[in-house]
C-alpha cells in the first residue's frame, strides 16, 4: 500500500478578506501556514531531495578550509534550503573522512520590544553546513572529504533533486540527474511506457529487459537507419529475434539467440540462454581451415582426416583461434548414433593438417590410449577394473618414490599366477597382491578405526609407534619366522588373543631361553614345600564354555578366581600355560624330594 501522508496538522483554511475588516495575528498566521504547507507538501511528494543548483565544493588553496558557493537544495520534507552567497568551511571536529553537509534552518529575529520576551518580527532562514562521519537524515550531501595534510574532495556522493511521481505503492519512481558521475544522463527507477515514437539520437546503452516486449520481434525493415553501433553495450534478458543480417561490433549479451539470417560477430557473444545455430552439411577435409561453429555430414565417404570408426561422423564442433587460416583448432566429434563414439583432437599451426584423434567416451563401454591425469576427485558409479597381470602396467600403481630416493613403489595387482600353463586348473590359480617396495623398512597398512596393523617384510618395531599398533612380520632376516606382534592398549605389554579354537598342528613351544629372561632365581625347598601347599588348596572344577561352539563339552580345570597368582596372567582373569607348567613343575619336584625321604624311611625301618 502506498505510504500516506500525515493530514492532521494540514491547513485548509485560509482568510476571507473584504473591505473594512478587523485583522488579528491569527489571520496572518494562518495565512502564511495554509500558503507554507502547501508549498511544502508540493515540493516533499512532487520532487525527490537534493541539489537543485550549485552549491559547489572547491578547496582553498594553502588551507584547511573549503570555499561553498551558493545555490538551492531541497530537504526530504519539502523545505526549499537557500544558500545566498558564497560560505568558506573548516569546522571539521576531528573526523577525517566524512560527508559535507547542508540542512535547513530558521531561527526568529528582530525584537520589536526588548523588554518582550517573544517579540520578534521575523523567521530567518539561515542554513547550516556541517561536516560528520555520515550525513543525517533530511539533509542534503554537497560532498565527502578527506582530511589530511590536504583534503581531497569526492563529489560523486552529490545528488541532484529531481521528479517524484506519485504512484499505487510505497516503491519510488523518480527522474532525476545522473550526478556528478554522469551529469547528462537522466535515471529512471521505475519502467517507461511510450504510447508514441521514440526518437534517439545518440546511444543507447545500459540494460534492456526484453521480458517487457511481450510480442513481436524486431524487423530491419521497420528500423531502416538502425545501425548496431547504436547499441554500444549492456544486456538484452530475454531472447533476440533477428530475421535479417545483422553486424555487431562490440559485446552481445543476450538470453535466447534466434538467427535466421547472417550475423558477424566482432566482439564477445554472452548467450545465457539457448543458442541456436545452423550448419554446414557437406564437408570433404575435416583438417581444413574452419571457422570456430557447428558442422555435419550425411555420410559422405573418403573424407580427408574422418574419424577411426567404421561408422561416419554425423557432428564435428570446432573452435578456432581469431586467426583460423593458421588452422590452429579445437575439434570434437561424435561418430555414428548407433555407436555414439566422441573424439577429439588439436590441430596446429606447424603441425599435420589431420592429425590422430583420441577418444574421450563411447555409449557403452570407454577405451583410452595414453596416460591420463584427473587433478581433483573421480566419482565412479560404477565398478572400477583395472587390467589383471603381474606388471607395473596392470592394476593399480602408485606414484613411485613419495619421499624421495628412487625404486620405492606400491601396488595393487590381481594375476593367474601360472598364465602359461596350459592346464585349465593351474591357470585359473590367482593372486590378488598388495605390495610395496623396495627398502626393508616399508609395510603396509591396515587401519580400521585408527587402530592400523602393519604387514612387513622384517621385523621394524612399529608397535612401539603407538599403543594401538599391532604388527605382522614376514621375517626373513633376523628371526626368520612369522611374527604377529599384539597391541599394549591393556598396559601390559604386547598382548595377542585368540578367540574359542586354537589348533596347532606341529610343536607349541615358549621361548624360554635365559636371554630373554631376567631376575633369574632357582626355587628353594621352602618355595617347593610352598607350592606343593597352594596346589592342594587349589580346587578343581568340572564347568563348560559360555560361548557358542565350544559350550558342548564339559571340560575340566581351574577357576582364575580360586587359583594362586603364580599360574594367572597379568590380568588374573586367565591362566598362562607357562607358569602353569612351572607351578606344577615345581610340586612336582617337591613331591619327588618328599617320595625319596619316605623312600629313606623306609629303608631305615626295615633295617630295624
Amino acid at each position: 500500500m502506498a505510504k500516506t501522508t500525515d493530514f492532521t496538522n494540514f491547513t485548509t483554511e485560509h482568510p476571507n478578506y473584504f473591505p473594512g475588516q478587523y485583522l488579528l495575528e491569527d489571520d496572518f498566521e494562518i495565512q502564511h501556514q495554509y500558503l507554507s504547507d502547501r508549498q511544502r507538501y508540493y515540493n516533499q511528494i512532487l520532487h525527490v531531495s537534493g541539489i537543485i543548483e550549485g552549491l559547489e565544493v572547491e578547496i582553498i588553496p594553502e588551507k584547511k578550509a573549503v570555499l561553498i558557493k551558493s545555490g538551492s537544495a531541497i530537504n526530504s520534507n519539502g523545505q526549499l534550503i537557500i544558500l545566498k552567497k558564497d560560505t568558506t568551511f573548516d569546522q571539521f571536529t576531528g573526523v577525517t573522512n566524512g560527508e559535507l553537509y547542508i540542512k535547513y534552518s530558521e531561527e526568529k529575529k528582530v525584537k520589536q520590544q526588548e523588554d518582550i520576551a517573544d517579540s520578534y518580527t521575523r523567521w530567518i532562514e539561515n542554513p547550516i553546513l556541517e561536516f560528520a562521519n555520515k550525513a543525517p537524515e533530511n539533509s542534503v550531501k554537497l560532498a565527502r572529504l578527506i582530511i589530511q595534510d590536504t583534503i581531497t574532495p569526492d563529489a560523486n556522493v552529490r545528488e541532484y533533486s529531481g521528479l517524484s511521481l506519485p504512484n499505487s505503492n510505497s516503491k519510488a519512481l523518480t527522474l532525476r540527474s545522473g550526478g556528478n558521475v554522469n551529469p547528462n544522463l537522466a535515471v529512471l527507477t521505475g519502467s517507461l511506457k511510450i504510447d508514441g515514437s521514440l526518437t534517439v539520437t545518440g546511444t543507447i546503452s545500459g540494460k534492456i529487459d526484453a521480458l517487457n516486449i511481450t510480442t513481436g520481434q524486431l524487423d530491419p525493415a521497420r528500423i531502416p537507419n538502425l545501425s548496431a553501433n547504436k547499441i554500444t553495450s549492456g544486456t538484452i534478458d530475454g531472447d533476440l529475434i533477428v530475421n535479417g543480417i545483422t553486424q555487431f561490433t562490440s559485446d552481445l549479451i543476450v538470453g535466447d539467440l534466434i538467427i535466421s539470417g547472417t550475423a558477424e560477430f566482432a566482439g564477445n557473444s554472452i548467450v545465457t540462454g539457448a543458442i541456436k545455430l545452423g550448419y554446414e552439411n557437406v564437408i570433404s577435409d575435416l583438417g581444413s581451415p574452419l571457422m570456430s561453429g557447428f558442422y555435419t555430414n550425411f555420410g559422405q565417404e573418403g573424407r580427408i582426416g574422418e574419424l577411426p570408426d567404421p561408422y561416419d561422423w554425423t557432428h564435428l564442433i570446432t573452435a578456432s583461434n581469431n586467426n583460423y587460416f593458421l588452422n590452429s583448432q579445437l575439434q570434437i566429434a561424435a561418430s555414428h548414433q548407433t555407436n555414439d563414439r566422441i573424439f577429439f583432437r588439436k590441430i596446429q599451426a606447424e603441425g599435420a593438417s589431420n592429425p590422430t584423434w583420441n577418444e574421450l567416451a563411447t555409449r557403452g563401454a570407454n577405451e583410452f590410449n595414453g596416460s591420463q591425469t584427473i587433478s581433483a576427485k573421480l566419482t565412479v558409479n560404477g565398478a572400477i577394473q583395472p587390467s589383471a597381470g603381474n606388471s607395473e602396467n596392470n592394476g593399480i600403481m602408485f606414484p613411485k618414490d613419495p619421499g624421495g630416493g628412487s625404486a620405492d613403489a606400491a601396488w595393487i595387482r590381481y594375476y593367474s599366477r601360472n598364465p602359461d600353463s596350459t592346464d585349465a586348473v593351474r591357470k585359473e590359480q590367482t593372486t590378488l597382491e598388495i605390495g610395496v617396495s623396495n627398502d626393508a623398512s616399508d609395510y603396509i597398512t591396515l587401519n580400521p578405526f585408527s587402530n592400523p596393523i602393519n604387514f612387513t617384510g622384517r621385523w621394524n618395531g612399529t608397535t612401539d609407534l603407538g599403543n594401538n599398533v599391532a604388527e605382522i612380520s614376514n621375517d626373513t632376516n633376523e628371526y626368520k619366522t612369522l611374527m604377529i606382534m599384539g597391541n599394549k592398549s591393556n598396559g601390559q605389554g604386547r598382548r595377542v588373543s585368540v578367540w574359542d579354537r586354537f589348533e596347532v598342528n606341529g610343536t607349541f613351544v615358549n621361548n624360554s631361553s635365559q636371554e630373554h629372561k631376567q631376575d633369574i632365581n632357582q626355587l628353594s625347598s621352602k618355595d617347593l614345600n610352598s607350592i606343593i601347599a597352594k596346589l592342594k588348596q587349589t580346587p578343581v572344577f568340572r564347568y563348560r564354555f559360555k560361548t557358542p561352539g565350544i559350550d558342548g563339552k564339559i571340560r575340566l580345570g581351574v577357576i582364575a578366581e580360586q587359583s594362586p597368582e603364580e599360574i594367572l596372567d597379568e590380568s588374573g582373569k586367565a591362566v598362562s600355560f607357562l607358569d602353569y607348567n612351572g607351578f606344577l613343575l615345581a610340586a612336582i619336584k617337591a613331591q619327588q624330594s618328599l617320595i625319596e625321604q619316605l623312600q629313606n624311611d623306609i629303608l631305615l625301618l626295615k633295617k630295624w
